[in-house]
């Protein structure tokens, strides 16, 4: 993977979540993809990892599916990405 893939993917995956978060109704992966310029499998790929991986910074953070649509709580204690 070249570096400005890596870069991007990292700054989307930081974006991604306060993105959800600021929504009540969640967002689908479609949404989601628009939002980001990326296809649909990625953003699949991506919150799949989100999910698995939840480093220091995202503690006390709940993220989830229902229904075809992705959500996130529990986000107050955490700023803006950079």
């Amino acid at each position: 993977m070249r570096r400005e893939g890596v870069v991007n993917g990292r700054g989307r995956l930081l974006a991604v979540v306060p993105w959800i978060a600021a929504r009540p109704d969640g967002a689908s992966p479609a949404e989601i993809a628009a939002q980001f310029d990326v296809s649909t499998a990625r953003v699949e790929k991506d919150l799949r990892l989100l999910v698995e991986v939840e480093p220091v910074a995202m503690s006390n953070v709940l993220m989830y599916e229902e229904d075809g649509r992705w959500y996130v709580d529990g986000l107050t204690h955490l700023g803006r990405p950079l």
